[in-house]
């Protein structure tokens, strides 16, 4: 199989596309036939060496965590899946910028019969990201104000959408042009960060996602309504300092969060609910080959992706 390969920690300049032997599913998985497979930052942070320890990778290795296609093979003790079978989730370990794929059946669900190949590989980790975001850290409810600083983004474009499932008023913070796709999400405002700072807003906001992100507590504080939270994307001594920090008085109940992403099946099933509920639709903005996977890298990295970036092997 061809699949991209990162041969060194570092720049693009260590992806190289070669041959592989196909992977073999074990017990509880499955071999799957890619279809599709999205960009995330976390990819670009593994090819830099940021988190290997955490993932236990060293190279060579392949990238890609958000999967769609066929179920080509199964392992032993999968119950869920045959061979055929379309489907879309997340891998347990990076792999699925190739032609071929192992992933565990737990983590895969069947593809949205509303959505392509590259829509439904769009959806695992920035959907997840953005549904725990709101649900977990956030705890937002219906007739909160919601803020999302880098809406435009591939989380930010599908926390637009949930937030508005969930009731929320929404204001989101990107460049001009995307004023109009995030109106077309949802969002009830839009504010151009070249033109206003959403920080000098006093009181404004229930819940800030600093999706970017570019921000900080101490920054934002002031913009949150007593009672209120601001999370980041980013995890940290920092945020955890202010974990802690505001439990003083003078923040007034205010909270300070980090996304910690935990892939659940559950979460991946509510994602597809709204799916094939009409009330949630994948932004792809551009998809790039497997040759092109260098691009694709860069483009992700750049910070100025509309929505997802996806790979078609």
């Amino acid at each position: 199989m061809r699949a991209a390969v990162t041969e060194a920690f570092g720049g693009v300049d260590r992806i190289v596309v070669r041959e592989l032997p196909k992977p073999v599913p074990a017990a509880g998985e499955v071999l799957l036939r890619v279809r599709a497979a999205s960009m995330n930052p976390l990819d670009c942070k593994l090819r830099e060496g940021t988190y290997r320890l955490l993932f236990r990778v060293k190279p060579p290795f392949v990238l890609g965590f958000d999967v769609a296609g066929e179920v080509e093979a199964a392992g032993p003790g999968v119950t869920r899946l045959r061979p055929g079978d379309a489907v879309f989730g997340e891998l347990q370990r990076p792999g699925s910028h190739a032609e071929y794929a192992v992933a565990g059946e737990e983590l895969l669900l069947p593809k949205p019969t509303r959505l392509s190949f590259e829509e439904a590989a769009a959806v695992p980790a920035a959907g997840m990201s953005a549904l725990q975001l709101l649900r977990h850290d956030a705890r937002l409810r219906a007739g909160q104000r919601v803020l999302l600083n880098g809406a435009g983004g591939g989380i930010g474009s599908f926390a637009i959408q949930l937030a508005k499932v969930r009731g929320a008023t929404v204001t989101a913070v990107a460049s001009a042009h995307n004023q109009e796709l995030l109106r077309g999400l949802g969002a009830d405002e839009c504010l151009d960060y070249t033109r206003e700072d959403f920080a000098r807003r006093e009181s404004a906001f229930d819940t800030i996602l600093d999706l970017v992100p570019n921000r900080s507590f101490p920054a934002c504080w002031r913009a949150l309504a007593p009672g209120g939270t601001y999370v980041t994307t980013l995890p940290g001594p920092g945020p955890l300092f202010w974990r802690m920090v505001t439990a003083l008085p003078v923040f007034g109940g205010r909270r300070c969060r980090a996304l910690m992403l935990v892939p659940r099946r559950s979460d991946l099933e509510e994602l597809a609910q709204h799916v094939e509920g009409g009330r949630l639709h994948p932004v792809v903005s551009e998809i790039f080959g497997l040759d092109a996977i260098r691009d694709a890298h860069l483009r992700m990295q750049s910070g100025h992706a509309r929505g997802k970036i996806v790979v078609r092997p």
